[in-house]
């Protein structure tokens, strides 16, 4: 594994960084792993979901 976000240039500016939503689908996904794994519940893969509107109504459920 690597961390993407310490790719920097030479000036000490990341060259690739992931911003508010690639946590958001990450915290997203961290939930239905665990609901999956413990058989909880079920979410739909964030692929699937059209907004983050979308995401938020699947976690509300």
């Amino acid at each position: 594994m690597y961390d993407h976000e310490t790719i920097i240039k030479e000036t000490g500016a990341r060259l690739i960084g992931f911003g508010r939503y690639a946590g958001l689908v990450g915290a997203y996904n961290g939930f239905r792993a665990l609901g999956i794994r413990e058989g909880l519940f079920t979410l739909p893969k964030v692929e699937t979901l059209p907004d983050l509107d979308a995401v938020k109504a699947e976690l509300d459920k």
